[in-house]
């Protein structure tokens, strides 16, 4: 895999310029710690159920979008993984980290997909978040670059593949949504008509 090669160098004088730029002062990996854990499933759903009670139209709606979206990127995601079997640069690099990864490979990375899954999701379903919600997978994604757990193309590909998935998934939601909701009678599947 030549191409990969290639990517991988250049990933790696990126990644160590990223390093560098930042000293990795205890504040910002701590920092990035926080952010990076922001990024974790319980946070969506969280914040996906309290939309659904809050906005039965459309936070039920952007919850199944959410849902279905994360049910296409995970194992996406892991094929990839397996596939690529790419090293994380804490690995190849032999870096001192503050985390533990979960996995063994690094590209695509799952933070920052479901990440961008997330924000693209709420972007469409509440279009004066979009800013903050693309902005905090931004954060999510550079902090797994600054913790060494990530490549600058890890995390590229992860949040151009999750707003794939949050797309096909919102398509799909336009139709469930069309189903489930009959205008201002309410909810079908709650009994009403």
């Amino acid at each position: 895999m030549l191409s990969l090669q290639i990517i991988t160098s250049f990933d790696t004088v990126l990644f160590n310029w990223c390093q560098r730029r930042l000293q990795m002062h205890a504040a910002v990996a701590l920092i990035s710690r926080y952010i990076s854990r922001f990024g974790g499933g319980f946070i969506y759903v969280s914040i996906g159920v309290l939309l659904a009670c809050l906005d039965a139209q459309h936070g039920v709606v952007f919850l199944y979008s959410c849902l279905f979206a994360f049910a296409i990127a995970r194992p996406l995601f892991r094929l990839l993984k397996n596939i690529v079997r790419r090293d994380r640069p804490c690995e190849r690099l032999s870096l001192n980290v503050v985390i533990s990864p979960v996995d063994t490979f690094s590209f695509p990375s799952e933070h920052t997909a479901f990440a961008f899954v997330f924000a693209t999701t709420l972007s469409e379903t509440y279009p004066g978040v979009a800013l903050l919600a693309y902005s905090i997978a931004t954060l999510i994604g550079l902090s797994r670059i600054i913790l060494g757990v990530h490549y600058p193309a890890d995390i590229l590909a992860g949040a151009v593949l999750g707003v794939i998935c949050a797309d096909m998934s919102m398509g799909l939601s336009g139709v469930l949504g069309c189903l489930l909701w009959s205008g201002s009678e309410g909810y079908l599947l709650s009994g009403a008509s």
